[in-house]
């Protein structure tokens, strides 16, 4: 029996695109035939215990949650109390200390991969100003304005050589580390494999 893998998306324009791109790498590795449920559900969503059931039924292996806080814990929630045997694992939202506390447990040594850790600087200016680490997605939001403002700054308010000056960034240094631009509208940030472990974030493994 091959490797049954699930995915479960929130109907938003950044979670479809990342489980799009997931599907699609499969793919391109000959691995397309082991995606047996790839279901969507409203981003406000949070009863999933029929989609649990046709999990349940296909005899998952492993369950890709693209969703957000609030529908990610009760989904962790109702997997357990409906004895999910499956792995789950995910992306960016598992790294949410509020949402790790609201799934009672239940995302204990779950694994997912994010962004990899924010930059020293960046992190202890946030924590002084805020009183508090930097949440998911925080580095690459203030790197995003700030490439945005550095394009404007070099290139004027011309949206062609804006395009051009981001299309063409190298070893940026911003808060989310440093990377370059990929050549094809992204750009190459560095990952890391984390896994839940009481309540904290542990990095497992990483990726320039």
């Amino acid at each position: 029996m091959p490797f049954c893998l699930h995915f479960v998306t929130a109907e938003a324009s950044g979670t479809l695109a990342d489980t799009s791109a997931a599907v699609e790498a499969l793919k391109e590795a000959g691995a397309g035939d082991r995606i047996v449920y790839n279901q969507t559900f409203l981003s406000d969503q949070t009863d999933y215990r029929t989609a649990i059931a046709a999990i349940k039924a296909k005899k998952a292996d492993a369950v890709v949650l693209v969703l957000f806080p609030g529908a990610l814990s009760s989904f962790f929630k109702q997997a357990r109390q409906l004895k999910l045997e499956a792995e789950i694992t995910g992306m960016e939202t598992f790294e949410d200390e509020a949402e790790v506390k609201a799934a009672g447990g239940a995302m204990e040594n779950a694994w997912y991969v994010n962004a990899s850790d924010p930059s020293d600087q960046f992190a202890a200016e946030f924590a002084a100003k805020y009183g508090l680490q930097p949440g998911w997605a925080a580095a690459n939001a203030c790197d995003s304005v700030s490439l945005l403002a550095d394009a404007v700054a070099h290139a004027g308010p011309n949206r062609d050589k804006v395009r051009d000056f981001l299309a063409t960034v190298k070893d940026y240094g911003g808060a989310a580390g440093t990377y370059s631009a990929s050549g094809d509208n992204r750009f190459l940030l560095p990952a890391a494999l984390k896994r839940v472990e009481a309540g904290k974030f542990i990095k497992i493994g990483a990726s320039n």
